[in-house]
């Protein structure tokens, strides 16, 4: 799918120097790309929200000459690596950051260096993140945290904590939960605060903690205990990807689902005032889960003029002004400022009031975060889970064995 503004046919044809710009965007993969999906207007917020960027820049910038051709997730490196190996590609590529990550991990893009000046605006824990040696690999664009949606109609007061939410479930109220483990990681809020990081620290390497491990091993138990216990609940549904849990949600078929900003944005724009939007619930009451969030980013490429490279950033750093920040946020209500000078009007907007809170106790992920950052469908933690889920998996397999007399205990 090409986007309609100056679109690039079937190579970069501008000559080096010149003042194009080619920009290639990630959208959803092509399996999801189904019109008749319910919620297929993601990609085309994205389209929306580009073209009314370039025209801006336009104004400020009229020499620009802006490309864009926009490819699915699982086509985008292959087209790169085409391009790439012919001296062409693209000049900038947006892409989630998962996306970003292999980009740059097959040296498909590269790392760039912007005066620390320029950067004075952005908010220092995320840009930090991205920095390697003194050059960023990748540049955020937008934040976009984990919440809970929730039916009004059918919920009046959502659940604070992870205990109420089973507790809504006994209650014959509908809940559906990923049990994709990245999706999945909030609920390791309902741990202490001393076994969260340990748990944490076991997913991202994707290691079950060995014998000598003990408060490792607790923590991995208790997780996978809750995560039985909710599988064990009549009106707890566990699914196998997200399209299906918000699917469900949209024909009444689920009251209460963790979602995605950018999801939950086009899930109220379809149920209207029956939407409600929430953290999602931690530990105890007032105590947010530390969900993952999702970041967008501007990611380099390897074979752009010094021209088209300066261009490149330009435009990046145009995105991330204080106005084009604040419009974004916004229009879409879906993502969140990198700007840290933007304010977030969470009083007039429950959505972005709820995404505010999720982002504030979030977990930012980056380029050192792997195993949070990548969907590991054949990791050894997601195997657990997914035995869990299917009665396969017991907590106590994690729990020390009691010592019996003369005889030491037993992981």
């Amino acid at each position: 799918m090409a986007m309609g503004l100056n679109l690039v046919g079937c190579g970069n044809w501008e000559h080096p120097g010149s003042h194009a710009l080619f920009i290639y965007v990630q959208r959803g993969a092509s399996g999801n790309n189904n019109p008749s999906s319910k919620l297929a207007d993601e990609d085309l917020e994205l389209q929306k929200l580009l073209q009314e960027l370039i025209a801006r820049y336009r104004r400020k910038n009229p020499k620009a000459r802006i490309h864009v051709r926009s490819f699915a997730t699982e086509d985008l490196g292959p087209e790169m690596r085409l391009r790439q190996s012919s001296g062409l590609g693209p000049d900038l590529v947006i892409s989630d950051l998962k996306v970003a990550f292999e980009l740059h991990d097959q040296k498909l893009t590269t790392a760039i260096r912007i005066p620390s000046d320029k950067l004075d605006d952005l908010a220092a824990s995320v840009i930090g993140r991205f920095e390697q040696n003194g050059a960023l690999l990748s540049v955020p664009f937008s934040l976009q945290p984990q919440i809970a949606c929730f039916n009004r109609r059918r919920i009046s007061a959502p659940p604070q904590s992870l205990q109420q939410l089973l507790e809504l479930a006994a209650k014959g109220h509908r809940v559906g939960l990923p049990i994709q483990i990245s999706d999945l990681a909030w609920t390791a809020s309902g741990l202490t605060a001393a076994e969260q990081p340990l748990l944490l620290a076991a997913i991202q390497s994707d290691r079950i903690p060995g014998a000598q491990e003990q408060a490792a091993r607790q923590a991995l138990g208790d997780w996978i205990g809750w995560i039985r216990m909710a599988s064990l609940q009549q009106y707890v549904v566990f699914a196998d990807n997200n399209d299906d849990l918000y699917a469900q949600f949209l024909d009444g078929q689920l009251d209460w689902i963790p979602c995605r900003s950018i999801k939950a944005k086009l899930l109220q724009e379809k149920l209207g005032s029956q939407f409600g939007a929430t953290p999602l619930p931690g530990r105890a009451p007032n105590q947010p889960a530390a969900a993952t969030v999702k970041l967008m980013t501007w990611s380099f490429g390897h074979h752009s003029s010094d021209m088209q490279q300066q261009l490149a950033k330009d435009f990046a750093l145009f995105s991330l002004n204080e106005v084009n920040q604040k419009e974004l946020m916004l229009k879409t209500q879906s993502s969140l400022p990198i700007n840290s000078q933007v304010m977030v009007p969470s009083k007039s907007s429950q959505l972005l009031a709820a995404m505010e809170i999720g982002l504030d106790h979030g977990i930012l992920l980056d380029f050192n975060r792997r195993m949070l950052m990548l969907n590991n469908g054949e990791g050894k933690l997601q195997t657990l889970v997914r035995q869990a889920v299917l009665g396969e998996t017991v907590a106590n397999h994690f729990k020390p064995t009691p010592a019996k007399p003369g005889r030491s205990a037993k992981p």
